[in-house]
C-alpha cells in the first residue's frame, strides 16, 4: 500500500507544481519542486500507512513473545491496542518512519527523473 499511495501522491504533487509553473517548459520539474513533491508524498504516505505497519509489527512480535502481546491476528491486535493504549498508539513511530523513508525516496525519485530526462 505504501508504494501505491506514495507514487500516486508524488504524481499529483508533480502535476500541481507543473501547473503552478515550477517546470522548465518541457514538463520537467525544477529541482526544488521535485524534492518538495517527493518529500510531501513520502511524509503523507508514511502517516497514512503507519497504523497498518504498527499492527503488522505487533503481530510479528506476538509470535515470538505471546506473553507480551496476547493476540494472533491483526484484528485482535487492533482491538487490544485500542482498548489498552488508545487510538494514538496506531501512530507510534510515525515520525521516525517518515524521517527514514522520505529522504531515501526523494533521492531515488530525483535520480529516476534525472535519468528519464537524460534519456529523452
Amino acid at each position: 500500500p505504501f508504494n501505491g499511495i506514495y507514487f500516486g501522491l508524488y504524481e499529483k504533487c508533480k502535476e500541481l507544481c507543473i501547473n503552478a509553473g515550477y517546470e522548465d517548459g518541457h514538463d520537467n520539474l525544477e529541482p526544488v519542486a521535485q524534492v518538495c513533491s517527493a518529500s510531501t508524498a513520502g511524509i503523507v504516505a508514511s502517516l497514512i500507512t503507519n497504523p497498518a505497519d504498527v499492527l503488522k509489527t505487533r503481530v510479528q512480535v506476538a509470535k515470538l513473545n505471546s506473553g507480551m502481546f496476547p493476540y494472533s491476528s491483526g484484528l485482535s491486535a487492533a482491538k487490544h491496542l485500542l482498548q489498552h493504549e488508545g487510538p494514538i498508539a496506531l501512530m507510534d513511530g510515525a515520525t521516525a518512519r517518515a524521517l527514514w523513508l522520505t529522504p531515501r525516496l526523494a533521492i531515488v525519485v530525483s535520480l529516476y527523473e534525472s535519468i528519464v530526462k537524460f534519456l529523452k
